[in-house]
Parts: C-alpha cells; sequence; structure tokens
C-alpha cells in the first residue's frame, strides 16, 4: 500500500498553489510547502513573491521580517531583499558597500491565478 500522499516526491516542473490570494495583505507570511519552508511577500506594486525563507546573511527567517521600499527586510541585521531575491541594501556594511551577488533568496517564479498563489516548482523554465 502506497505511503502517506505526504511523502510523496513531488513532480517537477509544474505550478503549486501554495496560498490563498486574498490572506496575503502587507505582511510577510512564512509557510511550510514543497517540503521547506517559504516567505510570502506582495511588493509595492502588489506582486506576489514568494522565496526561501531564510537570509542568506546568517540564516534568519525572513518572514518575521517587514517590507520596506518594496523589498522584504531581514529582521536581524536588515538586510533587504528584492523580489528577484537579489540583495538591495546591508545597512550594516554602510551605502558605499559593493554587494555581493551571492547575497541573495531563492526567488520561485510566482503567479497569482483562480484565488490562489501559485510557485513553480523545478528547473526548466515555467510553462
Amino acid at each position: 500500500m502506497p505511503g502517506d500522499w505526504r511523502e510523496q516526491a513531488l513532480i517537477p516542473n509544474q505550478w503549486y498553489a501554495v496560498f490563498e490570494s486574498r490572506s496575503l495583505t502587507g505582511k510577510p507570511v512564512g509557510i511550510e510547502r514543497l517540503g521547506e519552508r517559504l516567505v510570502a511577500w506582495r511588493t509595492d506594486a502588489g506582486e506576489a513573491v514568494v522565496q526561501r525563507d531564510r537570509c542568506s546573511h546568517k540564516g534568519a527567517r525572513l518572514s518575521l521580517g517587514r517590507i520596506a521600499d518594496g523589498c522584504i527586510e531581514c529582521p536581524y541585521h536588515g538586510l533587504r531583499f528584492d523580489a528577484t531575491g537579489a540583495c538591495r541594501l546591508a545597512p550594516f556594511m554602510g551605502r558605499q558597500f559593493d554587494i555581493p551577488s551571492t547575497w541573495r533568496v531563492e526567488a520561485y517564479p510566482t503567479r497569482e491565478a483562480c484565488g490562489l498563489v501559485w510557485v513553480w516548482y523545478g528547473n526548466a523554465e515555467p510553462a
């Protein structure tokens, strides 16, 4: 007899519904989906964003942070990441600091349809 459906491997290169659109307001929300801790939030333009819920600097949960200037802000050192996952501000390093490209969080291709936030799970280009 097959195991619990939650133990089954996810089918790669598929869209998965992860959150109700109406539940995504002005604050970041931590969710566990696709076998990972994720953070869902909205940009200043209202676009849904889903990223890994882990700051690339010290591993803090971004879902415990806030939205500031169109970015999600880490509650630990204040790093800000945009919707693509790129770090846009590292306040503890000063404004002249050239932020390394490795200071980023994984961002998932995200869409909204039928009242749900959908995330692309896989390596292929989203269909």
